[in-house]
């Protein structure tokens, strides 16, 4: 396991997947007519996919919702991007409910399957990374080296990296922290 940040995107299926949603969403019929459809997206608080209050770093999904929605524009389709984070319960119940049309960034598994419609290319893909201080020597290569060690692991409050360890039969994680930055300090 690495020792040090990696970066969350993978750039080739993430261009990839732009592409191939910007090339279907060009042959949507222009729509000119008083029918004027509207798709609704959601956003959750979860940067880097979504910044609120800087119109120059929307988030990876935020680009992608800028970008549909202006070429969206142009057909007619309007496009609703909200300025509030809604809760991702909230997001899936909206998006069930149809209340919501799209969000980016709900992981794939067999129960949502059921219920909504992925896209087969990934926008990007997630790596479970682990920090630690540059003193620190220890570098587990796997759950059970974890599972075994004595060492403290701090986690973000609600991500899906804490519910993967846990899965993984790590249990002694402190998930109270609201930032990496307040978890490095208690570690």
């Amino acid at each position: 396991m690495a020792k040090t940040l990696k970066t969350f995107f993978c750039s080739q299926s993430m261009v990839a997947m732009i592409l191939v949603l910007l090339a279907v969403l060009t042959l949507l019929p222009s729509n000119g007519s008083a029918n004027e459809q509207t798709l609704v997206m959601q956003i959750q608080d979860t940067q880097p996919k979504y910044f609120l209050g800087n119109s120059d770093q929307l988030g990876l999904c935020g680009d992608i919702y800028a970008e549909l929605k202006s070429r969206l524009d142009k057909k007619g389709i309007t496009v609703s991007i909200p300025t509030e984070y809604t809760p991702f319960k909230r997001i899936l119940h909206n998006l069930e409910k149809g209340k919501a049309d799209a969000y980016c960034g709900a992981a794939r598994n067999p129960d949502r399957e059921k219920i909504f419609i992925y896209s087969e290319l990934p926008l990007y893909a997630t790596h479970h990374v682990l920090m630690a201080r540059i003193d620190d020597f220890y570098s587990p290569t796997s759950y059970e080296e974890l599972i075994k060690s004595e060492s403290r692991i701090g986690g973000l409050l609600g991500t899906y990296s804490v519910r993967h360890l846990l899965i993984n039969g790590v249990t002694r994680i402190n998930d109270t922290f609201l930032n990496p930055d307040e978890a490095i300090d208690a570690c």
